[in-house]
Formats: C-alpha cells, sequence, structure tokens
C-alpha cells in the first residue's frame, strides 16, 4: 500500500519523488492512500 507522501521511484526522470495525491475516502493511519494514476512530484515537469 502507498499513501500521499511515500517516496517512489519515477523512471521518466530517474529520481526519487513523493506520491502528492490520495483518496481521501481511503486513509491509513490518517494519511489518503495512493492508487495508480495519483499525481507525484519528482523532477518531471
Amino acid at each position: 500500500m502507498a499513501r500521499m507522501g511515500d517516496p517512489v521511484w519515477c523512471p521518466a526522470c530517474t529520481r526519487i519523488g513523493f506520491i502528492a495525491q490520495g483518496n481521501p475516502t481511503y486513509v491509513d493511519d490518517l494519511v489518503a492512500v495512493a492508487t495508480q494514476g495519483h499525481a507525484v512530484e519528482c523532477g518531471c515537469k
């Protein structure tokens, strides 16, 4: 399970980024859970 704020690898820019979105109705330990298609903050623009 991946949550908003977790680090993830971006193969496009070859950097580690952080999950920037999550589903507000699906939470784990008060943090929104991310699903496929949620945005990642990384080196891509």
